[in-house]
């Protein structure tokens, strides 16, 4: 009797220092993971002579040739070919507090790309939805999650004309009641103020991708995670492609 009584003290001795180390590594493991940014993307249907479709993730062959930006599907809903097209980039945190970015880069680099004849599609590389940007864009915002809204901000015409309407209509725009809850997904990001204002550079990983179906799939929204590490000193973040 007494050995059997030794003996389930012992197993229940033994599952508690077990359940007491198994929960020591877990706060390790806690402890070692990198802060992380989280942002997650859409399109913003507009009322614009030039419509986005969907957006695909960079193809593995374009990642290996250094090309990590993802592509958007254009349609020229209008009577006249375009001749450059820029897609904005409207960057909202939980507080409300908005930034934008954009760029003539596609038009100068790839101007064919831009060239769409009237009812017709094509698909274009489109350099602001790098996620190494919008890292850096939620380093001025200071915030740890971000929600994106992707535009079409202004469109010029062979025949000489243009489409650009104000900034803050695209502003007013970006905030229609089907806008992403901004808390979906918040609670992944861990990055705290002063390391995400302590960033200095941006790097992508090697072997990682965006979340999402096969690149191959046309998206109307997307979210994916940045690391935070220490580098001799430095902050510096780790996107996918």
């Amino acid at each position: 009797m007494t050995c059997c009584v030794w003996r389930k003290m012992h197993a229940a001795c033994t599952g508690s220092i077990l359940a007491l180390l198994f929960s020591f590594a877990g706060d390790d493991r806690a402890q070692d993971r990198d802060p992380t940014v989280v942002t997650k993307l859409r399109i913003l249907h507009q009322d614009a002579p030039v419509q986005i479709l969907g957006m695909k993730l960079p193809y593995r062959s374009e990642r290996q040739a250094g090309h990590y930006e993802p592509s958007v599907h254009l349609r020229n809903t209008s009577s006249s070919k375009t001749s450059r097209i820029w897609v904005e980039a409207i960057i909202t945190d939980p507080q409300g507090h908005v930034v934008s970015t954009d760029s003539n880069g596609p038009n100068e680099l790839r101007p064919a790309e831009r060239v769409i004849s009237p009812g017709a599609e094509g698909w274009v590389r489109e350099t602001v939805l790098r996620s190494d940007t919008f890292l850096m864009a939620a380093k001025r915002l200071r915030s740890n999650c971000i929600s994106v809204d992707v535009l079409v901000m202004r469109v010029d015409f062979a025949d000489g004309t243009s489409w650009n309407p104000d900034r803050p209509k695209r502003l007013a725009a970006s905030k229609l009641p089907e806008r992403i809850d901004e808390t979906v997904g918040c609670s992944s990001a861990t990055a705290s103020e002063g390391e995400i204002g302590g960033l200095t550079s941006v790097q992508f990983m090697s072997g990682q991708e965006l979340r999402g179906p096969k690149d191959s799939f046309e998206l109307q929204s997307y979210s994916f995670s940045c690391s935070l590490h220490s580098d001799e000193g430095q902050i510096v973040g780790s996107c996918p492609f």
